[in-house]
């Protein structure tokens, strides 16, 4: 439990979001934002990327 509180609050300092607000972006049913998201992500060293369906699907087929 305590390493769970520790990373929580790791990256509650690296997102800029209070441990609160981690734990309403994060919990089910929420709807956050897409700069909470950004925050998120980029604190996990994530990034979200907008590509063409087409691109995808190529992919995924490769």
């Amino acid at each position: 439990m305590w390493l769970r509180l520790v990373e929580c609050l790791k990256l509650t300092k690296k997102s800029g979001l209070s441990r609160e607000g981690l734990y309403k972006a994060l919990s089910t049913g929420s709807k956050p934002r897409y700069e909470t998201l950004q925050k998120v992500l980029g604190a996990l060293g994530f990034g979200l990327s907008i590509k063409p369906l087409s691109e995808i699907e190529h992919h995924q087929h490769a």
